[in-house]
């Protein structure tokens, strides 16, 4: 209990890389400076929020202590918790579009530059 597991089903949002990409085709100001900083804050508090969910998804809340068994809380909740406020702060305070991200769509997105359009929804 309290590893990490791969998903089945891998997307395009778990590959660093793809995410970066998005992300800056969403915000091509993105590419210079404190702007750049932020695009890849969110890239990393991104992936560290789907690892801790797939964590949290695969292992429950609860989980047996390493050494003692005893139930504890999951671990992975209080890192995820740490990066959905990274991500929250960053959108707001860099003003970054990150919708194709968070949509239920696999294909929103998936190229990196067409179809992408921020309708003011997302993480919040």
């Amino acid at each position: 209990m309290g590893e990490v597991t791969e998903p089945a089903g891998r997307s395009w949002r778990d590959d660093p890389a793809k995410v970066l990409e998005v992300l800056r085709a969403l915000n091509p100001a993105g590419h210079r400076g404190r702007a750049q900083d932020a695009v890849r804050m969110y890239a990393d508090a991104f992936r560290d929020y789907r690892a801790a969910q797939a964590n949290v998804d695969a292992n429950g809340s609860i989980v047996a202590h390493p050494r003692t068994g005893a139930p504890i809380e999951n671990p992975f909740l209080k890192v995820r918790e740490a990066a959905r406020r990274s991500l929250l702060d960053l959108r707001a305070k860099a003003r970054l579009k990150v919708d194709p991200l968070w949509s239920d769509d696999d294909d929103a997105g998936a190229d990196g530059v067409s179809g992408l359009e921020d309708d003011g929804a997302g993480l919040a």
